[in-house]
């Protein structure tokens, strides 16, 4: 297609959504390829893409910080780096940085729903990163 109408606007929702729930699933996976092809779909997802509201953005950073405490440390590494990359690209998602006490939100945070537009994660902040830095591996602690 060439002019207006050469890309499609449609929310990917029926692909986030269950990315999302899948994130879970990588504190029990010592898979590296499993790893490998998450992270692959959330670069597909994020990078290719730029419309997405700070609730799913942020949401999505707050999994993976959640899930990378209890990730073995190759796949916790992997994705704190890509929350990062998303921190970055996503400047709106800052407020998960800020100090608890900070936080001024209504409602709780609920990592366990199946719709990250729903989880609410300016609720909370992103307290698993001081707590990984006194990780026992080097590279997460630092």
């Amino acid at each position: 297609l060439q002019g207006p109408g050469r890309e499609l606007q449609i929310d990917q929702k029926e692909y986030v959504a269950p990315l999302y729930g899948q994130l879970t699933r990588l504190s029990s996976q010592d898979n590296t390829e499993y790893t490998k092809k998450v992270l692959k779909c959330l670069n597909f997802a994020f990078f290719r893409r730029r419309e997405y509201g700070s609730e799913r953005v942020a949401s999505f950073i707050k999994q993976l910080c959640t899930v990378s405490l209890h990730a073995p440390s190759h796949t916790s590494g992997a994705m704190l780096a890509f929350a990062r990359m998303l921190l970055h690209r996503y400047p709106t998602s800052h407020r998960l940085l800020e100090n608890e006490s900070d936080v001024v939100a209504s409602g709780m945070y609920s990592p366990e729903v199946h719709d990250p537009d729903h989880a609410n994660p300016f609720a909370t902040s992103a307290w698993e990163l001081a707590t990984l830095s006194f990780h026992i591996h080097p590279e997460l602690s630092a």
